[in-house]
């Protein structure tokens, strides 16, 4: 009896001692897991104090602006031209808030003397087609690539001894466009500016007398 009673305390032992291992394993990865999950809190948290507050950044890379002549008036030798067309915009922008992003167009610099009329300097014009259709875009919070299609006018005066036979094309350069991207943010109600400048080209098509 008592060799039974020993050997069942003995299993009884055993199983316990079981037990408290399989125990003591669960509760280690348990507290593994716990400390993971604490960890990924953390890394979770700073990710997003970096990402509410981390300076915006605008990237803007302009393609060539080609303008066509759309028309074609010559009056006592001085020629003047009106052009239309686009200027495509490449934006790259990164922002913690969601905002707004627009174009202004500031000022052009003529830089093709010989092709324009010697006598009209600096009197080339370039601006939107429509004012009230400038561009603009909804940007969200991370990286935005944006292509920003600006429909441009411009009034040029060619140099009339530059010009090429009439029913004939010419493109040449005109000067430089200075552009400002605005981007606004709606949760500070800041903005934040980028200059950019965009070559500017013309193609003239001379008419038939």
């Amino acid at each position: 009896m008592t060799e039974k009673f020993t050997r069942n305390w003995d299993k009884i032992a055993v199983i316990n001692i079981i037990i408290l291992f399989v125990s003591l394993v669960l509760t280690i990865h348990n507290l593994h897991l716990v400390n993971q999950a604490n960890i990924l809190t953390e890394k979770n948290l700073e990710l997003q104090n970096i990402l509410s507050n981390f300076t915006s950044v605008i990237s803007a890379e302009p393609e060539v602006g080609f303008l066509y002549s759309n028309t074609f008036d010559n009056v006592s030798n001085l020629i003047t031209v009106s052009h239309y067309g686009h200027l495509k915009v490449s934006l790259k922008i990164i922002t913690p808030h969601y905002g707004r992003i627009s174009i202004e167009i500031k000022n052009f610099t003529e830089d093709s003397a010989d092709m324009l009329n010697p006598n009209m300097k600096n009197q080339t014009t370039v601006s939107y087609v429509w004012e009230d259709e400038k561009y603009e875009d909804v940007v969200v919070p991370g990286l935005n690539s944006l292509t920003a299609d600006l429909e441009l006018k411009a009034t040029t005066y060619p140099n009339p001894s530059k010009l090429p036979d009439e029913g004939e094309k010419i493109q040449f350069p005109i000067g430089h466009l200075l552009l400002e991207a605005k981007l606004y943010d709606v949760q500070t109600n800041k903005t934040l500016t980028k200059e950019f400048y965009a070559q500017i080209a013309v193609i003239i098509m001379v008419p038939w007398s």
